[in-house]
């Protein structure tokens, strides 16, 4: 379970470089960061539910993207 602001970081790596990492929670894009460790706040005291799909999401200087696993986070 998560309550008030809590810091989500990824590992991303590429061949060139990522470029950023965004936090996907229910699909929608709720932070991102331009740097490693690509640490990234969720204040889950804006969200009504609880409980919800998060999402990791990387991009390179290319502009190609993956995503990661899925994880049910519960509030």
């Amino acid at each position: 379970m998560v309550s008030g602001n809590v810091a989500v970081t990824f590992r991303a790596t590429d061949n060139v470089a990522v470029t950023r990492v965004n936090l996907l929670v229910n699909g929608v894009v709720v932070g991102s960061s331009t740097s490693a460790p690509f640490t990234i706040r969720w204040n889950t005291q804006k969200i009504s539910r609880e409980s919800y799909i998060s999402q990791g999401q990387a991009f390179d200087a290319a502009g190609n993207s993956a995503g990661s696993a899925t994880v049910m986070v519960m509030r």
